[in-house]
C-alpha cells in the first residue's frame, strides 16, 4: 500500500509554519492508521469484527486527515488525506463513507497519482458490499493504469470478486497468478490459501497440497506459514496420505513458537494416526497433548477427541466420564460447549435405560420408545435404536405402543438402512394386526391397501321413566349407612362441615366406586374418608331396576348439623352438580344399551341428591 510521499512532504515542511502544520496533522493520521493495521495483522484473521482499540485508532486517523481537508483545502496533499479517510472508513466497515471519499479523489483529482489506488480501494469496498459487477469495473480500470506496486493487489481482488460471482475457475487462475508472479506480496499467502481451498472444493486435493506447500514455504509471516502447513496436512488427510500428513503436522509444530498453534499441530498429528487406524498410538499422542498443553485449547480439543472415540465405539459410560473431563481444561473453550451438550444426550440415554429395566414401571413402554428415539436422533446409534424398537414391538404386542414401535422400526429399515423388503414386512403386520391404530392408515396406504374410515356414533341419551302405573319416585338409597364417629378439631371459626360423595352404582346395587365431590375442607380429610366409607357401605336401587347410575350422598359433621335443606343450592353447589351430571352422562353414553328389564335404563343425570330432597333422577 502507498504511504505519504516523504520527499515532497519534507519540502513542504521547509516552506514554513503553515506547511509544517498540515504535514504534522497528516503524518499523525498516517501513524494512527499504521498502528491500527499492525494490531489487525496480529489478531485472529477469522474474528467477526475489529477490536475497540483498532476502531478507535481508525477513527483518530480519519479525524486527523479530515482536518487537512477542512483547514488546508488548497494543500497538495488533500488527495492523500481523502485516501486515508476512505481507507480508515473501509477498515471500520463504514463502506458508504469509504466509497464517497474514493469517488471524491476520482472526481476532483483525476490527475492525481493516487487514482489507481483509489480505484483499487473502491473495487475492494464494492466487493465487500457484494456489488461485484461494479467492483470488476473499478479493478479493471485500475489494471489499465498498471501501477507496478499495485499489480498483485489488483489481480488478487479480481480473483476475490470472481469467486464471489461463483466463477471459481477464473478466480483460481487469478490467485495462481499472484502465487506464481508476486512472491513477497502482501496478498501472496491469502492467494495461495484461497487457490488451495478452491482446489479442495473441486475435489482436487493434489493441487490443493501444492498451493498450500507454497504458502508454507514462502509465506511472509510465521502465522501465514503455519496456516499453509496446517492446510497442507489436512489436504493430505483427504488424499489418504496419512503418514505424509503426520510428518507435515509434526514439522509445522516444531517450527512455530506459539504454544497454542503448536498444540493444535500436535493434535492434528494424533488425528493422522487415528485416520490411519493406529488408535492406540493416536490416543497416546492425545494424552501427551493434554499433558504438554494443559488448560490450553489444544488440550481441551484432545480430551474431546478421546471422549468422541469412546462415543463412536458405543462405550457411552466411558465417553460420559471423559466428556466431563473436558471442563478440567477450562470451560471457556469451544470443546467444553460441545462436550457439555453431548454428555447431556448420553445421560438421557443412560437414564432411560435404567427406567426400562424396571418392569413394574407403568411408563416402561413409553420409556423404551423414547430410548430408541434418543439413540436414533441424538446418539446416532441406528442399530441400537432398531434393537430397542424391535424389543418394544415384541413386549407391547397388540397395543398402541407396539404399533408405534413397528412403524418406527419399518421407517428406520427403509430410510436409514435401505432395506425395503424388511420394512414392507413390518408394514404388512401393521396393516393386518393393528387395525384402528394411529399408524395403521399409513401402513395400508404404503402397501396399497384400502383404508377404512371409522365413524364413532354417539347414541342418544336414554331417559329415566317411572314404572308404569305409579307416580311414586323410586327410593334410590335402599340402605343408608352413616359415617363412623370421627374425632377432629375444626379450624377456627368453623363449627360444622358437609361432605358430598359421588357413587357409581353397580348392577347389584352396591357402590362400584365412591369419590369425593365436595370435601369437608382443608385439615378435615378424616371426615372425607369417613363419608367415603359410609357411601361404599350403603346399598342403592340398581340401574337395571330403575335406579340412577350415579348417586351423590351428602353427610353432615357433626351428625346433628342440618343435612337436608329445601333452599336452592349455591352457585358452587350447582356447578358441582352440573359437572358431575355431565361426567355421568359421558360415561353412560359408553355403557351397554338398554337392558332386557321391563324398566328402561335410567337417564345418567347424576349426581342424585336423594338425601337432600333431589328428584331421584326424574326428567325435568
Amino acid at each position: 500500500m502507498r504511504t505519504v510521499r516523504i520527499a515532497a512532504v519534507l519540502l513542504v515542511a521547509l516552506a514554513g509554519p503553515t506547511g509544517c502544520a498540515y504535514f504534522n496533522t497528516l503524518y499523525n493520521a498516517e501513524q494512527k492508521y499504521k498502528e491500527a493495521q499492525m494490531q489487525k495483522e496480529a489478531a485472529d484473521p477469522d474474528r467477526p469484527q475489529i477490536s475497540k482499540s483498532e476502531e478507535r485508532l481508525y477513527t483518530d486517523a480519519f479525524e486527523k486527515a479530515a482536518k487537512v481537508v477542512k483547514y488546508y483545502p488548497d494543500s497538495k496533499y488533500v488527495d492523500d488525506a481523502l485516501l486515508l479517510m476512505g481507507k480508515a472508513s473501509f477498515e471500520k466497515g463504514d463502506y458508504s463513507t469509504a466509497l464517497r471519499k474514493f469517488d471524491e479523489i476520482l472526481t476532483f483529482y483525476p490527475e492525481s497519482k493516487l487514482v489507481a489506488e483509489a480505484l483499487v480501494m473502491k473495487g475492494r469496498t464494492l466487493a465487500a458490499t457484494r456489488d461485484y459487477e461494479a467492483a470488476v469495473t473499478a479493478l479493471q480500470a485500475a489494471e489499465t493504469i498498471d501501477r507496478k506496486e499495485l499489480r498483485d493487489e489488483v489481480v488478487y481482488f479480481l480473483g476475490v470478486v470472481r469467486e464471489g460471482q461463483g466463477e471459481t475457475e477464473i478466480a483460481q487462475q487469478r490467485y495462481a497468478q499472484v502465487v506464481d508472479r508476486h512472491e513477497g506480496s502482501d496478498w501472496y499467502s491469502e492467494a495461495g490459501l484461497r487457490a488451495g481451498d478452491i482446489a479442495l472444493d473441486r475435489s482436487d486435493p493434489g493441487a490443493a497440497v501444492a498451493f498450500y506447500e507454497k504458502v508454507r514455504k514462502h509465506g511472509r509471516t510465521p502465522d501465514e506459514r503455519y496456516r499453509g502447513g496446517m492446510r497442507k496436512g489436512e489436504a493430505l488427510l483427504e488424499l489418504g496420505e496419512y503418514e505424509r500428513a503426520r510428518k507435515t503436522f509434526e514439522e509445522v509444530g516444531k517450527k512455530t513458537l506459539d504454544l497454542d498453534d503448536r498444540g493444535q499441530a500436535m493434535l492434528m498429528r494424533a488425528k493422522s494416526q487415528m485416520a490411519a487406524d493406529n488408535e492406540e498410538a493416536a490416543i497416546d499422542e492425545m494424552v501427551g497433548v493434554i499433558q504438554d498443553y494443559e488448560r490450553r485449547e489444544a488440550a481441551a480439543d484432545a480430551q474431546l477427541e478421546i471422549a468422541q472415540w469412546h462415543d463412536r465405539n458405543g462405550r457411552l459410560e466411558e465417553a460420559l466420564e471423559v466428556y466431563d473431563r473436558v471442563k478440567d481444561q477450562g470451560t471457556g473453550h469451544p470443546a467444553w460447549q460441545t462436550a457439555s451438550a453431548r454428555r447431556n444426550e448420553i445421560q438421557r440415554v443412560l437414564d432411560l435405560r435404567s427406567a426400562v429395566e424396571d418392569e413394574a414401571d407403568p411408563d416402561r413402554h413409553q420409556n423404551r420408545f423414547l430410548l430408541a428415539e434418543q439413540l436414533l436422533e441424538k446418539i446416532g446409534d441406528v442399530d441400537g435404536a432398531l434393537a430397542e424398537y424391535a424389543s418394544l414391538a415384541a413386549d407391547a404386542d397388540g397395543t398402541e405402543w407396539g404399533a408405534r414401535a413397528l412403524f418406527a422400526e419399518a421407517w428406520v429399515l427403509e430410510n436409514r438402512l435401505g432395506d425395503q423388503a424388511a420394512a414392507d414386512s413390518l408394514l404388512f403386520r401393521l396393516a393386518n394386526y393393528y387395525s384402528g391404530t394411529e399408524v395403521d392408515g399409513f401402513a395400508r396406504r404404503k402397501l396399497g391397501y384400502p383404508v377404512w374410515n371409522v365413524e364413532v356414533v354417539e347414541p342418544p341419551p336414554v331417559k329415566f321413566v317411572r314404572p308404569e302405573g305409579t307416580d311414586d319416585e323410586p327410593d334410590v338409597v335402599l340402605e343408608r349407612v352413616e359415617p363412623a364417629a370421627v374425632d377432629v378439631s375444626f379450624p377456627p371459626g368453623v363449627t360444622e362441615a358437609k361432605v358430598w360423595v359421588r357413587v357409581r352404582v353397580a348392577d347389584d346395587g352396591t357402590a362400584a366406586e365412591a369419590r369425593i365431590a365436595k370435601s369437608a375442607g382443608e385439615g378435615l380429610i378424616r371426615l372425607d374418608e369417613a363419608a367415603t366409607e359410609a357411601a361404599r357401605a350403603s346399598r342403592y336401587l340398581a340401574p337395571s331396576a330403575g335406579g340412577p347410575t350415579y348417586q351423590v350422598m351428602e353427610y353432615a359433621f357433626p351428625p346433628d348439623s342440618p343435612a337436608v335443606t329445601d333452599d336452592e343450592p349455591s352457585a358452587a353447589e350447582r356447578d358441582a352438580l352440573l359437572n358431575a351430571r355431565d361426567e355421568a352422562a359421558a360415561n353412560a353414553a359408553k355403557a351397554d344399551s338398554v337392558s332386557s328389564s321391563p324398566v328402561q335404563q335410567p337417564e345418567s343425570r347424576g349426581p342424585i341428591l336423594r338425601d337432600r330432597g333431589g328428584d331421584g333422577g326424574r326428567e325435568n
